[in-house]
């Protein structure tokens, strides 16, 4: 009997062995569990943490997107807007020609119109030279006149009294 309660004895020793290790592994178990549960936790967190940022990374890449686009239809507007300032410059500048060539016209014709006034010019200078000359002659032929009939009134007058006196 006395081995029956030392093998009693060694199996119960042997149980709470057995059960100690049993209950150090759960414990360590559990202890691991709980460093795995608070690791999942922590990457979980980080996890939606990373959610979070690639949502506002892709709301601002949107948003930079969409920013672009909008350069882009101004690029498109002011490209466009530049073509109609160079069709309107082109307009102009055939405007400026048509004006330049009509410029040059006017002054063709205002040097023939001065050249036909020098002409009139000079030959009005002429004319006023020759009318001066004119009205000189037509002035000593009057005073000439003048004398003449002085003279004949004189000679009638002395007419008079000699035939008065014969």
């Amino acid at each position: 009997m006395m081995i029956a309660l030392e093998q009693r004895d060694e199996d119960n020793y042997q149980e709470r062995d057995y059960n100690t290790v049993l209950h150090t592994q759960t414990a360590l178990l559990t202890h691991l569990n709980d460093g795995k549960s608070q690791d999942l936790k922590n990457l979980e967190q980080e996890n939606e943490t990373q959610f979070r940022h690639i949502q506002n990374l892709e709301q601002e890449k949107e948003t930079q997107f969409r920013h672009i686009q909008n350069l882009e239809q101004e690029k498109e507007t002011q490209f466009r807007h530049i073509q109609n300032l160079e069709q309107e410059k082109e307009t102009q500048f055939r405007h400026i020609q048509n004006l330049e060539q009509e410029k040059e016209t006017q002054k063709a014709i205002i040097e023939e119109q001065n050249e036909g006034l020098r002409k009139y010019k000079i030959d009005d200078k002429y004319l006023r030279k020759q009318l001066a000359k004119k009205d000189r002659i037509n002035q000593e032929l009057l005073d000439q006149l003048k004398e003449a009939d002085m003279m004949c009134n004189k000679l009638s007058k002395q007419l008079k009294t000699l035939l008065q006196k014969k």
